[in-house]
């Protein structure tokens, strides 16, 4: 009897952008390891991707912060490009209560997400102008209507400090 092993591909994330840290700004982080983080394949759920995502410490402030890639999510196994999916009601092949998880996630966290764009919108000085519509057409109207807008507006969150932590992060060991 033989065993057969196979090997798993591993996908090493690392930015074209300098990093900068999202507390305070410090554009020098040092590397201290890295850590997996598997991500459910959009389109084929029995298989998942690993990523070795870079975990940084600021020389500043010394908060440590992980390296995420745009199709990612945190907290979330399944990558943005299947909840956005979800949510712009194409089919994806997930559990009816994955689906219904990622609405109420959404549904709870868009009024904050809309916070942060007008906030950039003020930083900025740029005009601001009251979208009509459902809270994801105003979501949508503001980081573009192509492909890949929650990962945008996730991503733009995230860099600014401003990503609402979950219940379980804060419990996670």
């Amino acid at each position: 009897m033989s065993c057969l092993k196979t090997l798993k591909q591993v996908f090493f994330v690392r930015s074209l952008e300098t990093f900068c840290c999202p507390s305070c700004q410090c554009e020098h982080c040092s590397v201290i390891g890295s850590r997996n983080r598997k991500v459910i394949e959009a389109f084929d759920t029995s298989r998942s991707k690993t990523f070795r995502i870079r975990r940084l410490k600021c020389s500043s402030c010394g908060r440590i912060h992980h390296e995420l890639p745009g199709t990612v999510i945190p907290y979330k196994r399944h990558p943005a490009e299947s909840i956005e999916a979800v949510l712009d009601d194409t089919e994806v092949a997930v559990e009816e209560s994955t689906i219904r998880r990622w609405k109420a996630w959404f549904n709870g966290i868009t009024c904050h997400l809309l916070g942060v764009l007008n906030a950039m919108t003020e930083d900025n000085a740029m005009e601001k102008t009251p979208f009509p519509g459902t809270p994801l057409q105003r979501l949508r109207q503001s980081v573009g209507e192509t492909t890949g807008w929650l990962s945008r507006v996730v991503h733009q969150t995230v860099k600014l400090n401003l990503w609402v932590q979950t219940r379980s992060a804060f419990s996670a060991g």
